[in-house]
């Protein structure tokens, strides 16, 4: 059984065998259990390279006085112009600036990627195959939102929770940031974290939390990496990841001969565990976990091996007495 203290409450994870015999223990002060069955086989990462390396510039961007003063616009109308009046042109030069003309009228398709072409095409797609063909759903959601999820996932570009698990909108409040962290009750210095969990749970009433971490996590690579010396060679990436520590700290004590991937796969699930045991900090929480109202739950996705694992965190109080 491992335990740890949060705000004065006492989180420990215990097995099956001894639940029994913690409830009978004498206590001196309220505590709170948590139960959990995750899968202890870790998965294979993608790649071991440096943590968060930036490629090199590939394009130096320049710029002139004279850069985009005149549109594409303007030229073909001069293009046209000159069709009209210079009737002495011969065929094939006529027939070149035709072309030209064509050319700036027809989107780039030299394989350069445009942003606002893709954007634009993402939204036709989706308003012409969701919105319109869902009438009815959006409607509704017009009114208003009453998700029944709120879910805690990485910003990693390819772990989006509504296309993994398939949400449909309005049913998942989703908080996304770096190795899907939750940071302890802090009213200053996590108030962005700490306002979403109180606007789900006291506001849209929502049922359940899932933190739902990921193979080859970058963030979890680089807590792992660090070495939270006192030296720090990122703004913001060692203070953020530093939330998991105790994740850190507890699957190179457990786990002290296994190699760095394996190291990973086996604190991308305790980092898990450590966001729920954070979760138990915030006192609309608990007080939803007391009166049953609400669930935590914990999620790994393997999008290496195309699996997904799912437990539970068992809440209970034992009340203070003394012998």
């Amino acid at each position: 059984m491992s335990t740890a203290s949060i705000n004065g409450w006492c989180i420990s994870s215990i097995s099956p065998a001894s639940q029994s015999s913690l409830i009978k223990k004498t206590t001196l002060r309220p505590s709170v259990f948590a139960r959990l069955n995750s899968s202890p086989s870790p998965p294979s990462l993608i790649q071991n390279k440096p943590v968060f390396a930036a490629p090199a510039p590939i394009i130096t961007p320049t710029w002139r006085e004279d850069m985009g003063k005149d549109s594409y616009e303007e030229a073909i109308d001069g293009l046209k112009k000159l069709l009209s009046e210079k009737g002495e042109l011969k065929a094939a030069a006529a027939a070149k600036v035709e072309q030209i003309t064509a050319e700036l009228q027809t989107p780039t398709s030299n394989g350069a990627f445009n942003p606002v072409e893709r954007i634009k095409t993402g939204f036709v797609h989706f308003k012409k195959e969701k919105y319109d063909k869902s009438p009815a759903l959006y409607g509704e959601l017009a009114k208003g939102q009453s998700p029944k999820f709120m879910v805690f996932a990485c910003s990693d570009s390819r772990v989006c929770p509504s296309h993994v698990l398939d949400f449909q909108p309005g049913e998942a409040f989703v908080v996304r940031n770096v190795a899907n962290l939750v940071p302890p009750y802090d009213k200053t210095k996590y108030a962005g974290v700490g306002s979403a969990v109180e606007y789900a749970v006291l506001h849209l009433k929502v049922e359940y939390i899932v933190v739902i971490g990921h193979s080859a996590c970058g963030g979890i690579k680089g807590l792992l990496s660090f070495p939270f010396d006192g030296t720090s060679t990122t703004d913001f990436i060692e203070d953020w990841v530093k939330i998991a520590l105790p994740a850190k700290n507890k699957v190179k004590s457990e786990f002290a001969g296994a190699s760095f991937p394996e190291l990973c796969g086996h604190c991308e699930k305790e980092a898990v565990n450590v966001s729920l045991g954070n979760l138990l900090s915030y006192p609309f929480v608990r007080e939803g976990l007391v009166n049953k109202t609400l669930g935590l739950k914990g999620g790994y996705y393997d999008f290496v091996k195309g699996t997904f694992e799912l437990w539970g965190l068992e809440f209970g109080l034992n009340p203070s007495f003394s012998v």
